[in-house]
């Protein structure tokens, strides 16, 4: 009898998760395995793989048969859209074939149509729980444990013939499946690293170290094929999310977000028509966030319905509160530019570090112009809208009451809300808070009549008690470094610690005090997402993580957003369900903060190896390239040659991971390709994420993602290449370039 003798890792890479399971199971069972090898007889491996593989378990045994099968399908249900010939006896034949070979014969989800009833799902009632911006009290304990239902294939012409947009959810899956089989994306070894590279242009242009002219080469012709285009709404000064067409994706097309407005507003200074919107941008959440001044005042005034811990002095034990936290306490963080009111089919209002975002940005905007002399931002003091004064004033008071560095936080990815709050929100608000100080009580703009002026407007608000305290301001900073400081490489301490928002701690100037200790915290950030988070194709956005349901039981997650699969009709274990199509709308780009909705969601992922890898990786490059700049200032501060040369080494270190991820960043820009929802996808662009795809040969691929392009993602690569051109021509000026690669 063969034996195959397979490698483990090679078995998660190649074969889906139910394959995966069976052959560890069965080699478990006849004690046929260690650590790393597992040996069977071919026959069981064959049989195991039909088994646990419906796409390969028909009448003819090859993938060229099959890809067949779905050609003629694809053309078949092409005619279909052009003529509604639903009659034809062809393609009767072929839906049978499609449903016999590839279809479910029932799959069990949580039925969501219970949950709606009660607490909504995926976003608010109809009865909205908010009125005049405060709101409503609701049982959590009420939304218990649902019961499931199983689902079917719905491959029959009826189907398709009364739904017919089930017809292009059918056409989607298929082109998304053959893509995945055919997919092939070029993989370059650099060394100590591989690439998958994505655009074969590109593929021959990334190289294992650059100068400044040959990385400006492969920037510019980036640039000139669109890769940092941006779209921004006249009108309001928003950049778009993402250029994705509305009927693709209304979620992420038509809504805006405070944290991806205020990041943009980096890309945003690169063009000068840009560059004057920008204050637009900050007046268009500041109206959001006037809109809702009455929540914020609620909770100035009682902290408690925020932060229900608040007054228990012992800060750690708020990691392990074992009470209720309600997503709906809070303010809102995405709007519609139509009325500047809360996205009425979203409910979570516990985002925190886009509300340090907006403060650390709108007073940077202040600053920029008036007192630095930079060319954006505001002109003069008369030219600040008055919601943006008081909107500054708000929320500084509102993130003072609930106790910033301990508040319960939704954090980056907007789901369950943790309690103990996040570090990187911390940090995020930290340095708002910073930036403020700077405003209100830096001596460098005691004499600048503008700034003056602004001030004065400021300390006139209705939270001027907290504004007029540059002590009480010191310490709010204070508070939050000392958090960051003790739990810099967790984001939710005993919770879910590894999390790639980690990563934008490491953005943040790094004082002059204690420098190198600071470097040597951000540089163990880095190498903490490096070992547990980045992927081939990017990074997830945290490791899978245990949470409580509301009935007190105890789920685990893997990142479930844009999971396997995620915007196709197929189910956890690869097979077709125009069903499960229309079950994974009900989720989409959607609210997930309730628990038991988290819960249903995780469930469909096979696993955190069919986790989306998402664009963070140019990220990591520009932490990276942070650390660098400092170095080199510590460098070029010292003459002791001694001193000198003990920095090579670490200057060296730091210069080589920039580099590999400043590669691993461009490596995920679009060649000619389909994208996961099966749509075409345009080349020359950064997708959100690659999701993974079954393909037709029983293998996960990962394609770009349906938001591609996404805005924040073309922001961050253009800040990582602006910080790594940067380095680089530093590195030549000191005459450093050539030893600092040879050391790499």
């Amino acid at each position: 009898m063969f034996t195959t003798n397979i490698n483990l890792d090679r078995l998660n890479k190649k074969y889906q998760v139910p394959f995966q399971k069976q052959v560890k199971q069965e080699a478990i069972r006849t004690n046929d395995s260690n650590d790393t090898h597992v040996s069977l007889s071919k026959d069981h491996f064959n049989h195991l793989l039909i088994k646990t593989n419906p796409l390969i378990s028909f009448t003819g045994n090859s993938q060229g048969d099959l890809i067949k099968v779905v050609d003629n399908a694809i053309a078949q249900l092409s005619q279909l859209q052009l003529n509604s010939s639903y009659n034809s006896p062809q393609l009767q034949a072929i839906i049978k074939n499609l449903d016999a070979k590839l279809g479910t014969t029932g799959f069990e989800v949580t039925d969501l149509d219970t949950k709606s009833e009660s607490a909504g799902v995926a976003g608010r009632p109809e009865n909205d729980l908010v009125e005049g911006g405060i709101v409503k009290q609701r049982d959590i304990d009420s939304l218990g444990e649902l019961p499931t239902v199983k689902l079917h294939s719905g491959l029959d012409l009826d189907s398709l013939k009364k739904e017919p947009k089930k017809l292009q959810k059918l056409l989607n899956t298929l082109n998304a499946m053959k893509a995945a089989t055919n997919y092939n994306p070029t993989v370059k070894d650099f060394g100590n690293y591989q690439l998958t590279i994505h655009n074969n242009q590109l593929a021959n242009m990334l190289a294992s170290d650059y100068t400044t002219d040959s990385f400006k080469q492969l920037f510019d012709l980036c640039d000139s094929k669109g890769v940092f285009k941006l779209n921004v709404d006249k009108a309001h000064g928003l950049p778009k999310t993402s250029d994705i067409e509305t009927g693709e994706n209304w979620e992420m097309s038509a809504r805006f977000w405070v944290t991806d407005t205020c990041r943009n507003i980096d890309l945003m200074k690169k063009d000068p028509e840009n560059r004057q919107q920008i204050t637009n941008a900050i007046e268009s959440v500041a109206r959001f966030y006037s809109n809702q001044q009455q929540a914020f005042e609620k909770i100035i005034e009682t902290p408690s319905l925020y932060t229900p811990y608040i007054n228990n002095p012992d800060k750690d034990a708020s990691f392990n509160y074992e009470g209720k936290v309600d997503p709906m306490i809070g303010v809102g963080h995405i709007f519609l530019p139509k009325n500047f009111d809360e996205d009425p089919s979203w409910f979570n209002r516990r985002r925190l570090e886009s509300i340090g975002l907006f403060l650390k940005t709108s007073t940077e905007a202040i600053m920029a112009k008036m007192g630095n002399n930079e060319n954006w931002g505001y002109e003069k003091a008369e030219d600040i809208p008055q919601d943006v004064i008081d909107s500054i004033a708000t929320v500084a008071k509102y993130l003072q009451a609930i106790d910033y560095p301990y508040a319960p936080s939704a954090g980056n990815w907007e789901e369950i809300p943790l309690p103990g709050g996040l570090t990187w929100d911390t940090e995020s608000i930290k340095e708002g808070f910073k930036s403020l100080n700077k405003l209100l009580h830096s001596k460098k703009y005691d004499n600048n009549p503008e700034i003056k002026a602004v001030r004065n407007r400021l300390l006139q608000t209705k939270h001027s008690d907290l504004l007029s305290n540059s002590l009480q301001l010191e310490s709010l900073v204070k508070a939050g470094e000392t958090r960051v400081e003790k739990y810099s490489t967790q984001e939710a301490p005993g919770i879910r610690d590894k999390d790639s928002s980690l990563v934008f701690i490491t953005h943040s100037s790094i004082p002059n005090r204690n420098t190198i200790k600071v470097i040597n915290r951000n540089l163990d950030i880095l190498k903490t997402l490096e070992d547990s988070l980045v992927r081939d194709n990017g990074i997830t956005r945290y490791a899978p993580f245990n949470f409580k349901l509301s009935n007190g039981q105890i789920a685990k997650s893997p990142d479930s957003y844009l999971t396997y699969g995620y915007d196709i009709a197929v189910t956890p274990d690869g097979k077709i369900s125009l069903e499960m199509g229309d079950y994974k709308e009900s989720f989409g780009s959607k609210d997930c903060s309730d628990p038991e909705v988290f819960a249903a969601r995780s469930k469909l992922s096979p696993g955190d190896e069919c986790t989306a890898q998402w664009f963070m990786v140019s990220d990591m490059s520009k932490g990276y390239g942070v650390q660098l700049e400092k170095l080199l200032d510590i460098y070029e501060n010292v003459t002791d040659k001694s001193v000198r040369q003990k920095l090579l080494p670490k200057i060296a270190f730091t210069y080589k991971k920039e580099t590999e991820y400043i590669n691993r960043g461009f490596a995920r820009i679009t060649g000619e390709s389909t994208k996961a929802n099966g749509e075409k996808c345009p080349e020359y662009r950064i997708p959100e994420a690659y999701m993974a795809v079954p393909s037709l040969d029983g293998k996960v691929k990962f394609l770009p993602g349906t938001n591609t392009p996404l805005t924040w993602a073309e922001t961050s690569l253009n800040g990582a290449s602006e910080q790594y051109i940067k380095n680089l021509d530093r590195l030549e000026k000191l005459g450093l370039a050539k030893e600092v690669i040879s050391a790499a």
